[in-house]
């Protein structure tokens, strides 16, 4: 049966590696990163709810500050100002009192605290960068450091700022849950695991209900859903008023209409809570319920106005709903209040991305960067995915080894640069790439199915039916991976595997029509005739106009030589798709073997003018022709299946025709056409020398019968033929030595045996 299974399993394998090549621009491989990151309402400004007084003063600076500030009425007013929440009065005390104590760490800490505060985070980084020029050790502006970089989005200098300070206090659990807190921003999910389980051991109750939190959301990460529902129900436990472990577990619910339903009984229990805002709106925006979702962040925004984070969301949902302008408005009134934010870059770049105006995105992506002294991973990817629409693959590549580099555990971008790599076809460095982003992320599931792709391409059956049993464990109703892997089993020749598999995979989607055509083929090669028969018509019945089916059930009855029920179900197939070949070739096959000669050529023939490279058909209608033995029509048919398939036994078979319709020049060219491309057979030798005999060119035909005795010693017309020029010759003795090889293979050739008897004589 010619290309059944083709048919059906291996375009379905080839349209999904056609899938990935367009990948990157349908979001379904490729992770963009539009980077919201993760959203928190856990306080982040050390103490920040304590009195300035004593917030950030160690026991043994107090009495200085006491003697040197408490009584001054401009720090006085500064802090009465910051209470209540006047920043740019407090930051004029504060700037006042700077004038006459110059050069003072704390009073630049304070100032940063200010610029904080206003989301002024270039000169709050200014400011903590002073406080510790003229104090290395003191800790809490080097925390706050590390908090300005994260809020503006420069999370490797933040990182680097976190460690600085632990390498000061070890043991400070502030510091450490902060690092968790960054890592859950970056999705490094393992090292914020690894932080805040150190700091749930150190800690008391509240903040070991924090770090568990954290803990919650690093298994959530990992897909380790069991964990992150018994840490968070830990951390409600210890802290039963802290809301956002509920979330988060409402979060976790799969089914989101009921995570919805959850996330609303949140927020009757506390209203106007932002998280739960925020992620009602991640679940409307799964749902592509864009209006929803942008009333659920301007909810968030009017009880915590001027979070990034939310800002930054509902700028990717005007967005998603093409209100460009609108995001890119927002995006702007961020930058009005701090233009050096390296972020705030970072994401109006998305705004042209989303205007398909890739040039100006790369341009702000490099200014994002530029911003963060070269230190951004997430521009980096993202520029990446701006190259990569562009055209430019190896400036994609450039751009997410540089993301890998700053960030080692970069899921997004190995995931991405495997990708890449696949399109490119460098088949190994895609694998190599995938592996790395599955150690990140061992249960990404789309990972695994790429992968498996990337195998199949490879031949690898075995590592891709591992990589599609991989996906079917982590979702069992993976339709493409069941499919998948039921066509390795089959490839491997494993039959009752895969029939297993298929009738796996049909009790979970029942009326998918390719997986009851493969199971219906896997019936046929496992010589079940019936069922195969009773599938097919199985198929019939999802899809009455399945001519790939018919066929194959024709086929069927003709191998049971039940030609009328074959033909009839051929004619209504060609009813249904008159342009198929195929169905062509295949009702001109029976008309052959039922000897009806000119309705087969009419079949074949009409095979032929719909695809003129039907090399099937094209065979058929020569051997007719030969029958015929009509051998001109036969040898031009011959020529047209050498074009679109060169070998040399059909330019041998070709010569025979042109010989046989007395064309020798055409023979002669052909004949040596089959030799030189490596038929060297005695018969192909022997007749170009019989062209040669008959042409009187004896020199030549000598030639080629010696040829031909030496490929086959005791060849009968080889030898004959070589006897006869030597008896001509009256050479005797040569002639009685041929004649004698051509009777050793044929005693009873009556020719030879007339020849030897006048040799003898």
């Amino acid at each position: 049966m010619i290309n059944k299974v083709f048919n059906t399993s291996f375009p379905f394998i080839g349209l999904l590696l056609i899938i990935i090549v367009f990948v990157i621009l349908t979001d379904r491989y490729a992770v963009k990163i539009s980077h919201t990151p993760q959203y928190i309402d856990v306080s982040t400004i050390a103490g920040e709810n304590q009195s300035w007084n004593t917030d950030y003063i160690s026991d043994e600076d107090l009495p200085f500050f006491e003697k040197k500030f408490l009584k001054d009425s401009l720090y006085i007013n500064a802090n009465n100002y910051y209470n209540s929440k006047k920043y740019n009065q407090a930051l004029q005390s504060l700037l006042l009192l700077s004038h006459f104590n110059k050069n003072d760490y704390f009073l630049y800490y304070k100032l940063g605290n200010v610029y904080l505060k206003q989301k002024k985070y270039s000169k709050a980084i200014e400011a903590y960068q002073k406080s510790i020029k003229y104090k290395a050790d003191f800790v809490h502006a080097i925390t706050n450091l590390a908090i300005a970089y994260s809020k503006s989005g420069r999370y490797i200098e933040a990182e680097q700022i976190y460690l600085q300070s632990l390498k000061i206090q070890p043991n400070n659990v502030r510091t450490q849950l902060d690092l968790a807190i960054l890592y859950s921003k970056t999705e490094n999910w393992n090292q914020c695991l690894a932080y805040a389980e150190q700091c749930s051991k150190m800690s008391g109750n509240e903040m070991k209900s924090k770090s568990l939190y954290y803990m919650g959301l690093a298994y959530s990460g990992i897909d380790d859903l069991e964990n992150a529902k018994k840490v968070l129900n830990e951390s409600i436990l210890l802290k039963p008023g802290f809301v956002l472990p509920r979330i988060q577990l409402a979060y976790l619910e799969k089914d989101t209409e009921k995570r919805i339903e959850l996330l609303n009984e949140v927020l009757v229990l506390n209203p106007g809570n932002s998280v739960a805002y925020y992620y009602l709106a991640k679940t409307y925006k799964e749902l592509n319920k864009l209006t929803e979702a942008e009333n659920s962040l301007q909810m968030a925004l009017s009880s915590d106005p001027g979070n990034e984070d939310i800002i930054n969301f509902l700028a990717d949902i005007y967005l998603d709903e093409k209100k460009t302008e609108v995001a890119a408005k927002l995006l702007e009134d961020l930058m009005l209040i701090d233009s050096l934010v390296p972020q705030n870059y970072f994401y109006l770049a998305k705004t042209f991305n989303s205007k398909e105006d890739y040039s100006n995105a790369v341009r702000l992506y490099d200014k994002a960067i530029n911003m963060a002294n070269g230190i951004y991973p997430e521009a980096f990817l993202n520029k990446g995915l701006a190259y990569k629409k562009m055209m430019r693959n190896q400036d994609a590549i450039d751009s997410y080894q540089k993301a890998i580099k700053q960030q080692k555990e970069y899921f997004e971008a190995y995931y991405n640069l495997a990708i890449i790599y696949q399109e490119m076809d460098d088949l190994q460095n895609s694998k190599n790439n995938y592996i790395h982003a599955l150690t990140i992320k061992p249960k990404f599931e789309k990972a695994w199915f790429n992968l498996g792709i990337l195998y199949d391409k490879l031949d690898i059956n075995d590592s891709a039916s591992f990589c599609y049993k991989k996906v079917i464990s982590l979702n069992p109703n993976h339709l493409k991976a069941l499919m998948n892997y039921a066509v390795n089993l089959r490839k491997h020749d494993n039959l009752p595997g895969a029939i297993i598999a298929y009738n796996n995979l049909l009790q979970k989607h029942p009326n998918y029509v390719p997986a009851w055509y493969n199971l219906a083929y896997a019936f046929e090669k496992n010589k079940d005739t019936i069922k195969a028969i009773e599938t097919y018509q199985k198929v019939l019945q999802l899809d009455t106009e399945n001519t790939k089916a018919m066929r194959n059930i024709a086929e069927l009855y003709i191998a049971r030589k039940d030609y009328p029920a074959a033909k009839n179900l051929l004619t209504e197939a060609i009813d249904i798709e008159a342009s198929n070949d195929e169905l062509h070739y295949a009702l001109g096959v029976i008309y052959k073997q039922e000897g009806d000669i000119s309705n087969a050529i009419l079949q074949f023939s009409q095979a032929i003018q719909l695809k003129n490279n039907n090399v099937a058909a094209l065979k058929s209608l020569m051997e007719i022709y030969r029958d015929k033995k009509d051998w001109k029509k036969a040898a031009l048919t011959g020529v047209r299946i050498y074009k679109i398939k060169p070998s040399k036994d059909m330019a041998y078979d070709i010569g025979r025709y042109y010989h046989k319709s007395n064309q020798k020049q055409k023979a002669e060219n052909w004949y040596k056409k089959a030799i030189n491309s490596g038929r060297k057979s005695s018969w192909g030798y022997y007749w170009l020398g019989k062209l040669y005999y008959e042409n009187n060119n004896i020199a030549h035909a000598k030639s080629y019968f010696m040829k031909t005795v030496k490929v086959e010693k005791n060849h009968k017309l080889g030898n004959y033929y070589l006897a006869e020029m030597y008896y001509t010759k009256n050479n005797k003795d040569s002639a009685l030595y041929y004649i004698n090889k051509a009777l050793l293979k044929d005693t009873a050739f009556t020719k030879a045996v007339e020849l030897k008897a006048k040799i003898n004589n």
